[in-house]
């Protein structure tokens, strides 16, 4: 619910068959990060945090949101909060230190991750959150904490995509196309 296009978010759900594959160049990027996200994960555990409710599934049947967080982290205390782990080349982690620096960035996916983890934390009934982002040059870690004043809005939004979309699927009729961009370029349903 973070992509720009609430188009694209409709036909994700109504043809995803026809959805492009990822390349198979892009697909190892993605499996690779599965296991980076495990290794991630014992470094965090090593390091005294502790893990729990790892990929556990979420569903908000009213909007029709479903997703599976990474896991839920807490340091020394017994209070859980979202994590959502993000591999990065080394140029995106240098530019990204703030909810800012997501918000304006010139790549769809880094602007969508905010929108990942306001959601976890709306549907988790959590106060705050935190993405943690991992280098993939020298696997430095840093991470960004949202709190509740943070994702408001960026919730509020998806939330509205989410009834635009479910609209768009109950009347059969897909909703607008955002305004063309070079992005257009390289969706997926294109």
């Amino acid at each position: 619910l973070g992509h720009p296009c609430t188009r694209y978010l409709y036909y994700l759900r109504t043809a995803w068959q026809e959805r492009a594959l990822p390349s198979p160049e892009l697909q190892t990027i993605f499996d690779a990060g599965v296991e980076l996200e495990k290794w991630t994960l014992r470094r965090l555990e090593e390091a005294g945090f502790r893990i729990q409710e790892q990929q556990r599934a979420f569903e908000w049947k009213e909007y029709q949101i479903t997703g599976h967080i990474d896991a839920f982290i807490a340091e020394n205390g017994s209070n859980f909060y979202p994590l959502e782990i993000k591999h990065l080349n080394q140029f995106d982690w240098e530019k990204l230190n703030s909810k800012e620096d997501f918000l304006k960035a010139d790549k769809v996916w880094l602007q969508k991750y905010p929108t990942q983890i306001a959601l976890y934390m709306l549907m988790a009934s959590k106060e705050n959150g935190v993405l943690l982002l991992v280098n993939k040059q020298n696997f430095q870690m840093k991470e960004i904490w949202f709190g509740l004043d943070d994702i408001l809005t960026i919730g509020e939004t998806a939330l509205k995509k989410a009834e635009a979309v479910n609209k768009a699927i109950k009347t059969n009729i897909p909703p607008p196309r955002m305004p063309f961009s070079e992005q257009c370029l390289k969706c997926d349903f294109f």
